[in-house]
């Protein structure tokens, strides 16, 4: 049990020179339920020696139907019933060689209905009713000398469908049937020759003359072999308990290169087990992995040691998986306890159990317990081949020769420069490579050498920064799936979905390290994953995700994440799927609706492509007046686009000299509408900037488009005014024959004219 129990009396009496003694048998003020009953079964407790209060081998056991004998809360025991009329015995009964001569219940009902009591009536026909309201007690007292055991019959009240009778303290006074004498047994240890410490003592109640019966508190570690000094006789006497280190144990522990181990702690002997290819510790309790005991060699190398599996031919490293070479796993071997150890990776403690998935774990679990004391004992020995194809590992440096070339050749292959994808090199990293260059060129180079250098190089490439990626276009090609990121529409919440190349999403970085999805026109939120949303964007920052990735961090929120449509999470922790390469986008998509307008905002400058007007715009009156922007528009200029319905391709051009941008306002994140603003919309088939009025409903403005804001004017819309364009990229349009041209009597004619002419339902104006 948890603890050492407290046996006292509370009661003495003399009869007929033998005493009888009061023992308190449970008591919920002092301590909790489980520190009062060594064993429990269905209906009945026994009490075993040294580990409760009260006397070895008293019991209680319940006979009746509907009940059971239980722990629940604070109540130390608990008779509980779902049916009406119950009725049962409950026999307290002492142990050998004494009777019972009185005892003291104090219980009470717990019930949700009335009436809720039960009567208790004792052996000697007393009775008590218990109730719901305050505790009461039951005690009897003076039984005859016969009364080895004594029943208390309960009667449930009627019409009650739950009730509980927890029984809150209960004490028993017991009278031996024979001569009784103290006996005080103390345990030592062998080596304590002059007996001055004792590591554990009992005293216990046995018959004068009898044999040595030592507690079994005192002999439960079978790390031991127990042996006795001194008998027992008609007066209270000390019995010594000698304990040694029983036979196959190691101990003091002092390794040997050729012997080999079995490893031993009181959940199981540490074994091995293999589960996806790969191969880790366990222990032999953990039945479901179907493992045996294994033998170990502790092999000390360099004055460290190292843990080596014998039938795996392999070392255990500091994250209990098994490695064919020595690692910086180095295992400290610490005294927890005669003559177990604690078996150390670093501040990591080797800790067994039974509901661990592999049945052991190597965690910073400081606390000595059954779990992590191990003991060594001789199992058998390696031979001097094995020893030393075992020594030749520690020598043979290959692997870390392997893992310092890759390690060059990716530093080497990482792309510095100015440009988006690019990183701009750390002060430590030409330093560093360097070092890792000379130190792999070495043929002598030692294992420490070769993982310092491994190291170093790391830390330098992961100090080299990220080009800045505001205000640019951009793809993010995720490392893990081979795929490119895109955004679904805000109501879905796939983003980012996989796609190829061809349909990869867009994204614009701005310059407070916020990302807009283009295609969609709203932010990236953490408010479910990477969302789109129109308020809730979202602040990141960028890392190095080593090998010329990048990952995208959120805070507290965790990383961007790239996974297959359907998965849910889009923030988590950085991994394959978090690592992502740059590419800068050279041209942008714009969509032109069937109404046959669009509005573009850019803070980079576009090409106007074949087949597409931009204009500018000035507010005359109740109407935009329509300017054309010819060939390239200027970054940060707001236009508005005529063009027949479909998607059209403007790339990424130089910058020109800027232009008057009229009265249109461009945003590179999506806004509520302002109130009092004109959003172009379509009403009735009519296309215009329509006034936004709040109270009735206010549009979003997404990110890339245009609006005119609110001004002194009460217009309602302003409509547009006659399109117009450059002459020269209309005709190169007719002459593919791409645009019929019609009057405006809507009949088709050859070719464009003086005045006014429709082409693509549009007004061109040729002065």
């Amino acid at each position: 049990m948890k603890k050492l129990l407290l046996l006292f009396c509370t009661l003495m009496v003399t009869v007929g020179g033998v005493k009888a003694e009061t023992y308190t048998m449970f008591n919920q003020t002092a301590g909790t339920f489980y520190d009062y009953f060594g064993t429990r079964s269905a209906g009945n407790m026994v009490w075993t020696a040294g580990t409760n209060t009260g006397m070895a081998g008293f019991t209680i056991s319940l006979n009746g139907s509907n009940v059971t004998l239980d722990k629940s809360g604070n109540w130390a025991l608990v008779v509980h019933s779902s049916a009406e009329e119950t009725s049962y015995t409950m026999t307290l009964k002492a142990p050998e060689g004494y009777v019972i001569q009185g005892y003291e219940l104090t219980a009470q009902i717990w019930s949700a209905y009335n009436p809720n009591s039960y009567v208790l009536t004792a052996s000697d026909a007393t009775s008590k009713t218990i109730n719901s309201t305050t505790l009461q007690t039951l005690s009897v007292s003076g039984l005859n000398d016969n009364s080895t055991d004594i029943s208390i019959v309960a009667a449930a009240a009627s019409n009650t469908t739950q009730r509980w009778l927890a029984m809150k303290t209960l004490t028993v006074t017991m009278e031996p049937t024979f001569v009784p004498v103290n006996v005080t047994y103390n345990l030592y240890d062998s080596d304590d020759t002059s007996r001055e410490t004792v590591l554990a003592t009992a005293t216990v109640v046995q018959e004068e003359n009898s044999d040595v019966a030592v507690p079994a508190s005192l002999t439960s570690n079978t790390f031991f072999a127990y042996a006795t000094e001194g008998t027992i006789g008609s007066e209270d006497c000390t019995i010594n308990v000698v304990r040694t280190v029983a036979d196959g144990i190691l101990y003091p522990v002092a390794f040997s290169n050729n012997a080999t181990y079995q490893i031993y702690c009181k959940r199981g002997y540490l074994s091995t087990y293999s589960d996806n290819n790969t191969t880790r510790l366990a222990n032999t309790v953990k039945e479901s992995l179907g493992v045996e005991a294994k033998e170990f060699a502790v092999i000390t190398y360099d004055d460290n040691y190292y843990l080596y599996s014998v039938s795996d031919a392999m070392f255990v490293q500091a994250d209990g998986t098994l490695s064919t070479y020595p690692t910086d796993a180095v295992l400290t071997i610490e005294a927890s306890g005669k003559p177990a150890s604690w078996l150390k990776y670093g501040t990591n403690v080797v800790n067994s159990g039974s509901g661990q998935t592999t049945g052991v774990v190597i965690n910073s679990y400081g606390t000595s317990d059954d779990g992590n004391q191990y003991v060594f004992t001789e199992a058998g020995s390696l031979s001097d081949e094995a020893l030393a194809a075992v020594l030749a590992t520690f020598a043979d440096r290959t692997p870390y020769f392997e893992a310092l070339s890759a390690l060059i050749t990716s530093a080497e292959a990482i792309d510095f420069g100015t440009e988006v994808g690019q990183y701009a090199k750390g002060d430590s990293f030409d330093e560093a490579l360097a070092a890792a260059q000379t130190t792999y060129a070495d043929a002598d180079a030692t294992q420490a050498a070769l993982e310092e250098a491994a190291a170093t190089l790391t830390e330098a490439i992961a100090a080299c920064t990220i080009v800045s990626l505001n205000g640019k276009f951009i793809r993010l090609k995720n490392t893990a799936v081979s795929g490119y990121s895109y955004v679904g529409t805000a109501a879905s919440g796939k983003a980012p979905l996989v796609a190829d190349a061809a349909n990869a999403g867009v994204y614009y970085v701005t310059a407070d390290n916020k990302i807009v999805s283009y295609d969609q026109g709203y932010y990236l939120s953490t408010n479910a994953g990477a969302q789109c949303t129109l308020t809730g964007a979202a602040t990141f920052t960028i890392e190095n995700g080593g090998n010329g990735t990048y990952t995208f961090y959120y805070g507290g929120n965790g990383y961007l994440i790239a996974w297959t449509s359907g998965n849910t999470d889009r923030l988590s922790s950085v991994c394959d799927n978090a690592r992502f390469t740059v590419e800068e986008v050279t041209d942008l998509p714009v969509t032109v609706s069937a109404a046959g307008y669009a509005t573009l905002y850019a803070p980079v400058a576009l090409t106007v492509p074949s087949g597409v007007a931009a204009y500018t715009g000035t507010v005359n009156g109740t109407t935009i007046e329509l300017t054309a922007v010819e060939g390239t528009i200027p970054a940060g200029t707001p236009v508005l686009l005529a063009a027949e319905a479909g998607t059209y391709t403007f790339s990424i051009a130089d910058d020109v000299e800027s232009i008057d941008a009229g009265a249109l306002v461009g945003t590179t994140g999506p806004i509520a509408a302002p109130d009092g603003s004109y959003v172009l919309q379509n009403h009735d088939g009519t296309v215009a900037f329509y006034t936004v009025d709040t109270e009735v409903a206010q549009p979003n403005v997404l990110a890339f488009r245009a609006y005119i804001p609110a001004g002194d004017s009460d217009v309602k819309a302003y409509t547009i005014g006659s399109l117009t364009t450059a002459v020269a990229t209309v005709r190169t349009a007719e002459a593919a024959g791409q645009s019929p041209v019609f009057n405006l009597a809507g009949q088709r004619v050859s070719r464009l004219h003086r005045g006014v002419n429709i082409v693509r339902g549009m007004k061109v104006v040729v002065k």
